[in-house]
């Protein structure tokens, strides 16, 4: 049996770069992500080609736009990935996945279940108490929420 690895995600909300550049530089510089990612892997770490370039380019500097050379020494390049300070991982599992949660009953005795959301979700998804979400419902028995509004 393998052993279990930890998704993580860069924190979008902090990227200060466009999405095309991230596009470009995925398609540029294939093998340094190839690398990168391998490092990650390496540490029990799994994240999406999009989040290693969104970090690298955060690495350098918020604002960066160029692709900055990778350490030639894998262990330094993985403390530059990880490192403090670092990029901004949050768990995958918030951004780029699933959780599950379990509708509560308010016993009002009107049938109706809330749904509790965890500290860590909101503060990843950047939603408050007092937000708006839109809610749909996936093929597969799956909810899809996104912010709509703040009261």
């Amino acid at each position: 049996m393998g052993r279990q690895r930890e998704q993580l995600a860069f924190d979008h909300r902090l990227r200060q770069i466009s999405g095309s550049a991230i596009r470009k530089a995925m398609a540029e510089h294939g093998s340094d992500i190839k690398r990168m990612r391998a490092c990650l892997l390496s540490a029990g770490y799994v994240a999406t080609d999009e989040d290693i370039v969104a970090a690298w380019f955060y690495g350098a500097s918020p604002y960066a736009t160029s692709w900055r050379a990778l350490p030639s020494n894998n262990l330094e390049l993985l403390a530059r990935l990880l490192g403090d300070p670092g990029p901004p991982w949050v768990p995958g599992t918030v951004i780029h996945g699933h959780w599950k949660a379990t509708l509560v009953d308010p016993d009002d005795g009107n049938g109706d279940r809330l749904l509790e959301l965890a500290d860590d979700v909101l503060a990843a998804m950047g939603w408050t108490i007092g937000d708006t979400l839109d809610v749909k419902r996936l093929p597969g028995g799956g909810l899809r929420m996104r912010k709509i509004g703040t009261t």
